[in-house]
């Protein structure tokens, strides 16, 4: 089985361990640190994405605005490209701009691609994922030919209100209750995912976005990246060895040019997420690439005592050294502490007393030592 080749790297994992230096540990103003699931049913090939009729591109005069000409466009003689949206998923993805529709006077958010095969690929995760509530849908494709006669797509997107990167930037750690409705959208965005044939590969806190000015409703913000499967229940061996240095998973610092499970790559990175969360700060931090890749080979990592033992529970039977002994997706929406009500510190105390705390979650095995070390980061918060 065929698996697509990855386009767009971002950190050679190689070239790190040897001599690329790390900046910082914690969550930076910048970026992010950068199992398979129920099989579904075997997804048919989609019909090609109809795309409105070519049209061309036209500036927007100096003097009908107070933004430059340079970075207002007039696209399909009725929406008005605006200035570029910072805190893209990477460095490499496409430009984000914002966009106003002028017959309805609505925001949307609209990214500028190339008509190339990574762009077809987009489309076809998004298509897989139409019907999905937790994934930022694509509202509009539009064919447009810019001066220079170079074909582009524009897909246009509702606008979204911040990612949750920025969002627990400004409230350092989040309380349990907050976490876990946030967290339960996000796992429930990584299994229809994973359902639907879709492996995400390079998941992180600033993929997610808000939908509501409220910020309680979360979505993934987009299916840049992903690579999808010819079936729902297809082969997920991937060979990508680039990401963030914090969400880097055991395997591919193991695989040494083998493939690995995608998927299982994906429930690592949402375990990363749940800690981050809960603790304001990366489960795996050190001053160079060397000592993180260690630790993340060998497991090494803590959670705070103030961290409920249910939430420890899932944190851990996430961020499992082998693929294998990870939770599958939809079996992290089952997990107990989804249905957990949040005990007052007196009642907590006992905590520690065996209890079976739902089927296959039993509470004694949840303390071993096999993946925890010493405290090795005294300060839990944020870096700035």
């Amino acid at each position: 089985m065929q698996v697509a080749r990855p386009t767009l790297p971002l950190l050679n994992i190689e070239l790190a361990q040897r001599k690329q230096p790390l900046q910082h540990q914690g969550i930076q103003k910048s970026d992010d640190v950068s199992a398979e699931a129920t099989v579904g049913n075997v997804i048919d090939p989609i019909p090609p994405t109809p795309l409105s009729p070519p049209t061309f591109l036209s500036k927007i005069p100096a003097a009908t605005t107070d933004v430059s000409p340079t970075e207002i466009l007039f696209l399909n003689e009725r929406y008005l490209l605006l200035e570029c949206i910072e805190g893209a998923v990477s460095p490499q993805s496409q430009p984000l701009r914002r966009c106003i529709d002028t017959v309805t006077e609505k925001t949307y958010f609209c990214r500028e691609c190339s008509t190339s095969p990574s762009t077809a690929t987009l489309l076809e995760a998004h298509h897989r994922l139409r019907n999905s509530d937790v994934v930022t849908p694509i509202y509009h494709v539009i064919h447009a030919e810019g001066e220079a006669q170079t074909p582009k797509l524009y897909l246009l997107s509702p606008a979204s209100y911040g990612d949750l990167h920025s969002y627990l930037r400004s409230k350092r750690r989040l309380k349990e209750n907050e976490a876990r409705h946030l967290f339960r959208q996000a796992a429930q965005a990584v299994f229809d995912c994973h359902r639907h044939g879709v492996v995400l590969t390079d998941l992180k806190l600033r993929r997610f976005v808000f939908a509501d000015p409220q910020r309680s409703k979360l979505r993934l913000e987009s299916l840049e990246e992903a690579i999808v499967l010819e079936r729902s229940d297809s082969d997920d061996g991937v060979w990508r060895k680039h990401g963030y240095p914090a969400y880097v998973t055991p395997e591919v610092l193991l695989s040494r040019g083998a493939r690995y499970s995608g998927r299982a790559a994906d429930l690592w990175s949402l375990g990363i997420i749940l800690y981050t969360l809960l603790v304001g700060r990366y489960p795996f931090q050190d001053s160079g690439p060397f000592g993180l890749f260690t630790k993340i080979i060998r497991g090494h990592f803590t959670v705070p005592d103030f961290v409920s033992s249910r939430a420890r529970c899932l944190i851990r039977h996430l961020l499992r050294r082998d693929p294998c002994q990870r939770l599958e997706a939809g079996d992290i929406l089952l997990h107990p502490w989804f249905n957990a009500v949040l005990r007052t510190a007196k009642v907590d105390q006992v905590k520690n007393k065996p209890e079976v705390t739902g089927v296959g979650f039993v509470r004694p095995e949840l303390s071993v030592v096999d993946q925890v070390v010493p405290e090795a980061v005294a300060d839990t918060r944020m870096e700035d």
